[in-house]
């Protein structure tokens, strides 16, 4: 008896032995985490796919919105070249998306026909106020000149005046005993109108840096000085370069200094070639 008793308990589980999960269970528990993964996957697909049709049609939207506000601009027909004189053939008009339109651009006719072309315009080219020279008149002769310039009037006849077709807004050379003194000069005014249109004038004035301006005082004290007049596409072309070159004849004498005087954007620079009368 005892020993039957003492088998039992030899032959019976351990307590905290593991129990062995049948395979019917771990198949069935696999399914069902299969499937609670399958529900999830499924989930954050459709949420993917909701999103990037809402951002689609967000995008579409905003488009929708920048193409329906458009702006009229000026264009070129044809590509007009520097110093060129505007007219309405040379324009048409066109609506762009307003986010296109370029800074300052134009948009009618009116605004741009009887000016003169400053930069050349490729054909198809916005037109814009910057590439083009104002034609409203100064009010005085103060507001003509642009900032850091001077203003000097040069005495002149039917002959050194070139017979009365100076105009405003002319570029000129200043010359005196076959030198130029100060080259591509703006004329701002003629006798003292600053924008009517005068055959007959004593005088012109010219927008000059303050070294030109003392230089053509000083050759005007000397001998007479006469103007030359300078082609329209050779005088943009000149300032588009932010160079001029004068010649200035010196004041100790008929036979004084002649400096040449390079202008640049960096400032100014002189150097003397003969004499030693330097203003």
């Amino acid at each position: 008896m005892l020993t039957r008793r003492n088998e039992k308990r030899t032959r019976a589980k351990p307590e905290g032995a593991e129990r062995i999960t049948p395979p019917h269970e771990r198949a069935a528990q696999a399914v069902r985490t299969l499937t609670r993964l399958t529900a999830v996957l499924g989930a954050l697909a459709i949420g993917a796919v909701v999103f990037a049709l809402a951002t689609f049609a967000s995008a579409q939207a905003r488009l929708s919105s920048v193409d329906a506000e458009t702006a009229p601009v000026c264009t070129a027909v044809r590509a007009i070249k520097a110093g060129t004189v505007i007219e309405a053939n040379m324009l048409t008009l066109q609506d762009v998306p307003a986010s296109l339109a370029a800074e300052g651009a134009i948009g009618t006719r009116e605004e741009a026909v009887g000016k003169l072309a400053v930069e050349p315009i490729p054909a198809n080219g916005q037109i814009t106020a910057g590439a083009l020279a104002s034609s409203e008149p100064a009010a005085s002769l103060a507001g003509a000149l642009d900032a850091g310039s001077r203003a000097i009037s040069v005495a002149v006849d039917a002959e050194t005046g070139l017979a009365g077709l100076i105009r405003h807004g002319d570029r000129v050379d200043v010359l005196s005993e076959g030198r130029a003194i100060v080259e591509n000069a703006k004329v701002i005014a003629v006798d003292s109108s600053l924008s009517e249109t005068l055959e007959e004038y004593a005088t012109v004035t010219v927008q000059v840096s303050p070294e030109d301006a003392i230089a053509i005082q000083a050759a005007q004290e000397l001998a007479p000085v006469r103007l030359s007049m300078r082609s329209a596409v050779d005088a943009l072309t000149e300032e588009a370069s932010g160079e001029t070159t004068i010649t200035e004849a010196g004041n100790d004498s008929a036979e004084a200094s002649v400096l040449a005087t390079t202008r640049n954007d960096r400032g100014l620079t002189t150097t003397a070639e003969s004499g030693k009368g330097v203003l």
